[in-house]
Protein backbone atom coordinates (compact mmCIF):
# COMPACT_ATOMS: atom_id res chain seq x y z
CA UNK A 1 0.00 0.00 0.00
CA UNK A 2 1.26 3.45 -0.88
CA UNK A 3 0.68 6.00 1.86
CA UNK A 4 -0.18 9.31 0.29
CA UNK A 5 0.11 11.40 3.43
CA UNK A 6 0.97 10.70 7.02
CA UNK A 7 1.98 13.60 9.19
CA UNK A 8 3.27 13.19 12.71
CA UNK A 9 3.36 16.22 14.99
CA UNK A 10 4.60 16.51 18.53
CA UNK A 11 3.88 19.66 20.50
CA UNK A 12 5.84 20.82 23.53
CA UNK A 13 4.86 22.83 26.58
CA UNK A 14 5.64 22.20 30.25
CA UNK A 15 4.79 20.38 33.47
CA UNK A 16 5.40 20.50 37.19
CA UNK A 17 8.30 18.75 38.80
CA UNK A 18 9.14 19.56 42.39
CA UNK A 19 11.47 18.39 45.14
CA UNK A 20 10.23 19.58 48.52
CA UNK A 21 12.73 21.18 50.88
CA UNK A 22 12.02 22.24 54.49
CA UNK A 23 10.27 25.59 54.52
CA UNK A 24 12.81 27.05 56.87
CA UNK A 25 15.75 26.27 54.56
CA UNK A 26 16.16 28.32 51.38
CA UNK A 27 18.15 27.13 48.38
CA UNK A 28 17.99 29.16 45.19
CA UNK A 29 14.59 30.68 44.36
CA UNK A 30 11.35 29.46 45.94
CA UNK A 31 8.58 28.22 43.69
CA UNK A 32 5.03 29.58 43.44
CA UNK A 33 6.15 33.12 44.31
CA UNK A 34 6.27 35.99 41.81
CA UNK A 35 7.99 38.10 44.45
CA UNK A 36 10.86 35.66 45.04
CA UNK A 37 11.55 35.32 41.32
CA UNK A 38 10.94 38.97 40.50
CA UNK A 39 8.55 38.01 37.70
CA UNK A 40 6.84 34.82 36.51
CA UNK A 41 6.61 32.30 39.36
CA UNK A 42 8.46 28.99 39.26
CA UNK A 43 7.91 26.21 38.24
CA UNK A 44 7.98 27.72 34.75
CA UNK A 45 6.84 26.19 31.49
CA UNK A 46 8.24 26.82 28.03
CA UNK A 47 5.52 29.31 27.10
CA UNK A 48 4.63 27.70 23.79
CA UNK A 49 4.34 24.36 22.01
CA UNK A 50 7.04 22.50 20.07
CA UNK A 51 5.69 20.83 16.94
CA UNK A 52 7.24 17.63 15.67
CA UNK A 53 6.02 16.55 12.25
CA UNK A 54 6.57 13.79 9.72
CA UNK A 55 4.52 12.77 6.68
CA UNK A 56 4.43 9.95 4.12
CA UNK A 57 3.10 9.90 0.57
CA UNK A 58 1.60 12.66 -1.38
CA UNK A 59 11.43 31.06 17.47
CA UNK A 60 10.59 34.23 19.56
CA UNK A 61 10.53 35.17 23.23
CA UNK A 62 7.82 33.43 25.25
CA UNK A 63 6.85 36.31 27.52
CA UNK A 64 8.25 34.77 30.71
CA UNK A 65 9.96 37.03 33.25
CA UNK A 66 12.00 36.52 36.39
CA UNK A 67 15.49 36.06 37.78
CA UNK A 68 15.31 32.40 36.74
CA UNK A 69 13.36 31.63 33.62
CA UNK A 70 12.93 29.17 30.79
CA UNK A 71 13.49 31.70 28.03
CA UNK A 72 13.20 29.48 24.96
CA UNK A 73 12.20 25.97 23.89
CA UNK A 74 11.87 24.71 20.30
CA UNK A 75 8.78 25.63 18.33
CA UNK A 76 9.03 22.87 15.74
CA UNK A 77 10.80 19.57 15.14
CA UNK A 78 10.11 18.66 11.51
CA UNK A 79 10.76 15.13 10.23
CA UNK A 80 9.70 15.74 6.64
CA UNK A 81 7.36 14.24 4.05
CA UNK A 82 8.02 10.80 2.58
CA UNK A 83 6.62 8.46 -0.07
CA UNK A 84 6.11 5.46 2.17
CA UNK A 85 6.12 4.48 5.82
CA UNK A 86 9.59 4.04 7.27
CA UNK A 87 11.41 3.58 10.56
CA UNK A 88 14.16 6.16 11.12
CA UNK A 89 13.91 9.90 10.48
CA UNK A 90 15.85 13.00 11.57
CA UNK A 91 14.92 16.63 12.15
CA UNK A 92 16.39 17.63 8.79
CA UNK A 93 13.24 16.03 7.39
CA UNK A 94 15.02 12.97 6.04
CA UNK A 95 14.45 9.22 6.06
CA UNK A 96 17.94 8.23 7.19
CA UNK A 97 17.56 4.65 5.91
CA UNK A 98 16.28 5.37 2.41
CA UNK A 99 17.03 8.63 0.60
CA UNK A 100 14.63 7.68 -2.22
CA UNK A 101 11.77 7.82 0.27
CA UNK A 102 12.21 11.57 0.82
CA UNK A 103 9.67 13.83 -0.88
CA UNK A 104 9.88 17.14 1.01
CA UNK A 105 12.06 18.17 3.95
CA UNK A 106 9.02 19.95 5.38
CA UNK A 107 6.33 17.74 6.92
CA UNK A 108 3.58 19.96 5.48
CA UNK A 109 4.90 19.36 1.96
CA UNK A 110 3.94 16.82 -0.70
CA UNK A 111 5.08 15.55 -4.10
CA UNK A 112 3.56 18.59 -5.79
CA UNK A 113 4.02 21.19 -3.08
CA UNK A 114 7.45 21.26 -1.49
CA UNK A 115 7.87 22.79 1.97
CA UNK A 116 10.90 24.07 3.83
CA UNK A 117 11.99 22.27 6.96
CA UNK A 118 10.56 24.00 10.03
CA UNK A 119 12.85 22.62 12.72
CA UNK A 120 14.16 25.52 14.81
CA UNK A 121 17.65 26.61 13.75
CA UNK A 122 19.86 28.51 16.18
CA UNK A 123 21.70 31.55 14.76
CA UNK A 124 23.22 34.24 16.98
CA UNK A 125 25.87 36.95 16.80
CA UNK A 126 26.96 36.12 20.36
CA UNK A 127 30.52 34.84 19.99
CA UNK A 128 30.28 32.44 22.94
CA UNK A 129 27.58 30.53 21.07
CA UNK A 130 28.95 30.53 17.53
CA UNK A 131 29.52 26.76 17.63
CA UNK A 132 25.75 26.31 17.34
CA UNK A 133 25.36 28.46 14.21
CA UNK A 134 24.62 26.80 10.85
CA UNK A 135 27.28 26.66 8.16
CA UNK A 136 25.25 29.07 6.00
CA UNK A 137 21.71 30.30 5.45
CA UNK A 138 20.72 27.74 2.83
CA UNK A 139 18.22 24.89 3.16
CA UNK A 140 21.11 22.42 2.82
CA UNK A 141 23.31 24.07 5.49
CA UNK A 142 25.06 21.81 7.96
CA UNK A 143 25.52 22.23 11.72
CA UNK A 144 21.91 23.28 12.33
CA UNK A 145 20.81 23.16 15.96
CA UNK A 146 17.51 23.28 17.82
CA UNK A 147 17.85 24.56 21.39
CA UNK A 148 16.45 25.47 24.79
CA UNK A 149 17.66 28.42 26.90
CA UNK A 150 17.54 28.92 30.66
CA UNK A 151 18.44 32.40 31.94
CA UNK A 152 19.73 32.49 35.52
CA UNK A 153 20.10 35.91 37.19
CA UNK A 154 19.19 34.78 40.69
CA UNK A 155 22.17 36.65 42.15
CA UNK A 156 20.17 39.83 41.57
CA UNK A 157 17.30 38.73 43.86
CA UNK A 158 18.61 40.48 46.97
CA UNK A 159 15.88 42.79 48.25
CA UNK A 160 14.40 42.15 51.68
CA UNK A 161 11.02 41.42 50.14
CA UNK A 162 12.48 38.87 47.70
CA UNK A 163 14.50 37.19 50.46
CA UNK A 164 11.43 36.90 52.66
CA UNK A 165 9.55 35.34 49.74
CA UNK A 166 12.15 32.57 49.37
CA UNK A 167 15.00 33.88 47.18
CA UNK A 168 18.56 33.42 48.46
CA UNK A 169 20.35 35.54 45.83
CA UNK A 170 22.43 32.64 44.55
CA UNK A 171 22.57 31.07 41.11
CA UNK A 172 21.88 27.45 40.31
CA UNK A 173 19.84 24.75 42.06
CA UNK A 174 17.47 24.11 39.17
CA UNK A 175 16.43 21.31 36.87
CA UNK A 176 15.29 21.25 33.23
CA UNK A 177 13.15 18.31 32.15
CA UNK A 178 10.97 17.26 29.23
CA UNK A 179 8.32 14.59 28.73
CA UNK A 180 5.79 13.25 26.25
CA UNK A 181 2.14 13.52 27.23
CA UNK A 182 0.58 10.90 24.93
CA UNK A 183 1.04 8.62 21.94
CA UNK A 184 1.07 10.01 18.43
CA UNK A 185 -2.64 10.23 17.67
CA UNK A 186 -4.27 10.83 14.30
CA UNK A 187 -6.37 13.93 13.87
CA UNK A 188 -8.06 13.04 10.57
CA UNK A 189 -8.70 9.31 10.85
CA UNK A 190 -12.41 8.55 11.21
CA UNK A 191 -11.96 4.92 12.25
CA UNK A 192 -10.33 3.87 15.51
CA UNK A 193 -8.04 1.10 14.22
CA UNK A 194 -5.21 3.30 12.98
CA UNK A 195 -5.79 6.36 15.17
CA UNK A 196 -2.62 5.87 17.22
CA UNK A 197 1.01 5.13 16.34
CA UNK A 198 2.16 3.12 19.33
CA UNK A 199 5.81 2.75 20.26
CA UNK A 200 7.26 5.86 18.59
CA UNK A 201 10.48 7.16 20.16
CA UNK A 202 11.86 10.70 20.00
CA UNK A 203 15.53 11.12 20.84
CA UNK A 204 17.52 14.29 21.55
CA UNK A 205 21.03 12.88 21.27
CA UNK A 206 24.51 14.29 21.90
CA UNK A 207 23.36 17.30 23.90
CA UNK A 208 25.64 20.32 23.54
CA UNK A 209 25.94 23.11 26.10
CA UNK A 210 27.32 26.63 26.29
CA UNK A 211 27.01 29.56 28.69
CA UNK A 212 27.18 33.25 27.80
CA UNK A 213 27.20 36.43 29.86
CA UNK A 214 25.91 38.38 26.86
CA UNK A 215 22.35 37.58 27.85
CA UNK A 216 20.81 40.61 26.16
CA UNK A 217 22.77 39.89 22.98
CA UNK A 218 21.16 36.45 22.87
CA UNK A 219 17.61 37.20 23.99
CA UNK A 220 17.12 40.79 22.85
CA UNK A 221 14.63 41.15 25.71
CA UNK A 222 14.40 44.40 27.67
CA UNK A 223 14.52 42.57 31.01
CA UNK A 224 18.06 41.37 30.17
CA UNK A 225 19.43 44.75 29.10
CA UNK A 226 22.18 45.84 31.49
CA UNK A 227 22.75 42.41 33.00
CA UNK A 228 26.26 41.79 34.36
CA UNK A 229 27.68 38.76 36.13
CA UNK A 230 28.38 40.71 39.33
CA UNK A 231 28.57 38.28 42.23
CA UNK A 232 27.01 35.45 40.21
CA UNK A 233 28.82 32.22 39.45
CA UNK A 234 28.78 30.19 36.25
CA UNK A 235 30.22 26.91 37.57
CA UNK A 236 30.43 23.85 35.34
CA UNK A 237 27.24 22.34 33.93
CA UNK A 238 27.17 18.91 32.31
CA UNK A 239 23.79 18.13 30.72
CA UNK A 240 22.50 14.66 30.01
CA UNK A 241 24.25 13.41 26.88
CA UNK A 242 21.04 11.97 25.47
CA UNK A 243 17.32 12.39 26.20
CA UNK A 244 14.99 9.62 25.03
CA UNK A 245 11.23 10.14 25.06
CA UNK A 246 8.78 7.30 24.54
CA UNK A 247 5.84 8.91 22.80
CA UNK A 248 3.19 7.14 24.84
CA UNK A 249 0.83 7.67 27.76
CA UNK A 250 3.32 6.98 30.58
CA UNK A 251 4.15 10.68 30.87
CA UNK A 252 7.59 9.99 32.34
CA UNK A 253 9.85 13.00 32.76
CA UNK A 254 13.37 12.84 31.38
CA UNK A 255 16.12 15.10 32.69
CA UNK A 256 17.90 17.45 30.31
CA UNK A 257 20.13 19.03 32.97
CA UNK A 258 20.45 19.16 36.75
CA UNK A 259 22.30 22.25 37.94
CA UNK A 260 23.86 22.49 41.40
CA UNK A 261 24.22 25.50 43.67
CA UNK A 262 26.36 28.44 42.54
CA UNK A 263 26.26 27.45 38.87
CA UNK A 264 24.71 28.72 35.68
CA UNK A 265 24.75 32.52 35.98
CA UNK A 266 23.83 34.10 32.64
CA UNK A 267 22.23 32.34 29.67
CA UNK A 268 22.53 28.57 29.48
CA UNK A 269 21.95 27.10 26.02
CA UNK A 270 21.25 23.38 25.52
CA UNK A 271 21.43 22.47 21.83
CA UNK A 272 20.96 19.48 19.56
CA UNK A 273 22.22 19.14 16.00
CA UNK A 274 19.32 18.36 13.65
CA UNK A 275 21.18 15.17 12.68
CA UNK A 276 20.93 14.04 16.31
CA UNK A 277 17.19 14.68 16.77
CA UNK A 278 15.55 11.48 15.64
CA UNK A 279 12.10 9.94 15.43
CA UNK A 280 11.84 6.15 15.29
CA UNK A 281 8.61 4.38 14.37
CA UNK A 282 8.09 0.65 14.92
CA UNK A 283 8.56 -1.33 11.71
CA UNK A 284 5.05 -2.76 11.99
CA UNK A 285 3.29 0.57 12.48
CA UNK A 286 -0.17 0.68 10.90
CA UNK A 287 -0.83 4.17 9.57
CA UNK A 288 -3.35 6.07 7.49
CA UNK A 289 -3.08 9.27 5.47
CA UNK A 290 -3.32 11.39 8.57
CA UNK A 291 -1.84 14.02 10.84
CA UNK A 292 -0.60 12.50 14.11
CA UNK A 293 0.06 14.70 17.11
CA UNK A 294 1.07 14.60 20.75
CA UNK A 295 2.59 17.00 23.29
CA UNK A 296 6.04 17.38 24.77
CA UNK A 297 6.23 19.31 28.03
CA UNK A 298 9.31 21.29 29.10
CA UNK A 299 9.73 22.27 32.75
CA UNK A 300 12.15 24.42 34.74
CA UNK A 301 11.93 24.01 38.51
CA UNK A 302 13.93 24.44 41.71
CA UNK A 303 12.02 22.17 44.07
CA UNK A 304 12.15 24.87 46.75
CA UNK A 305 9.05 25.56 48.82
CA UNK A 306 8.16 29.20 49.41
CA UNK A 307 7.97 30.13 53.11
CA UNK A 308 4.63 30.85 54.70
CA UNK A 309 4.07 34.59 54.76
CA UNK A 310 2.96 36.18 58.05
Amino acid sequence: MKFTKLTSSVLAGATLLSLVAPAATFAATAENSTVANGGTALPMDGGHDTKVGISFGENNPNGKTGYLRLQYVPYTLDFGNHKLAGTNFDANGLDTDNAENNVSVGYTGSENTKATNKTDTFNSDVSDLSAFNPSDASETATNKHAWATVVDKQQDATSAEETAAGADGKNGTWELKVKSNASLTGTKTTGASNGVIAGAVLKLDKTEYANTQDVFGLTGEKQDNGYTLGTGTTGSITPESSVTLNLDDTKAYQTVATVGADMGAGANVFAWNHDNITLTLPANSAVQNDVYTTNLSWQLSTGVTAPTQP
